[in-house]
């Protein structure tokens, strides 16, 4: 299955060893993330966007797909978690290029559910330019952290669990500015 997941996505695992080399740079311990709960890969065109959905399903189950600021994001649950450098990710998170916005396809951030409040976990880290841009969002607020070639997100709940609570309350629709 990791061949698989490879020949889909990228070296997922050299991916993940270089998010836990950043954090560990940044002086951002272990302990202080519960899990890394999804990756996500970026694509350039809508085209593109439909094709991955399909590959996509080859090795991952489709939990949702919502329409946030004005495009279509899927979230998938891999069909076996992803481990690397002693993480395990269950999320892969497939958003549609947005407008203006050009990316080019692969991997391209991780997002960490944190331990405690993420109030707390800032305040720890007060000494890092995280942008609060994602703070404001209803619901799992996230700070972003931007350094080099390293791009996180940190927030208290997984996605998985989001998607479904979004599911429960008819949220389609989510905008996140």
């Amino acid at each position: 299955m990791p061949a698989r997941v490879r020949e889909i996505i990228g070296d997922f695992m050299g991916f993940i060893q270089s998010v836990d080399d950043g954090l560990e740079n940044l002086g951002i311990e272990r302990e202080e993330i519960s899990m890394i709960d999804h990756i996500c890969y970026r694509v350039e065109t809508e085209e593109r966007y439909r094709e991955m959905l399909e590959r996509c399903a080859e090795i991952a189950t489709l939990v949702g797909e919502s329409e946030i600021n004005g495009r279509p994001i899927a979230t998938f649950e891999f069909n076996k978690y992803l481990s690397a450098a002693g993480w395990t990710v269950p999320y892969l998170e497939l958003p549609a290029p947005k407008d203006g916005s050009p990316y080019k396809e692969g991997l391209e951030h991780a997002e960490l559910v944190v331990v405690g409040s993420l109030a707390r976990f800032a305040e720890r880290h007060n000494d890092l330019a995280f942008t609060s841009a994602g703070m404001g969002k209803s619901i799992n607020p996230e700070l972003g952290l931007k350094q080099g070639s390293l791009s996180v997100k940190f927030h208290e709940q997984q996605l998985g669990a989001v998607v479904r609570i979004e599911k429960q309350l008819g949220i389609t629709k989510v905008d996140q500015s």
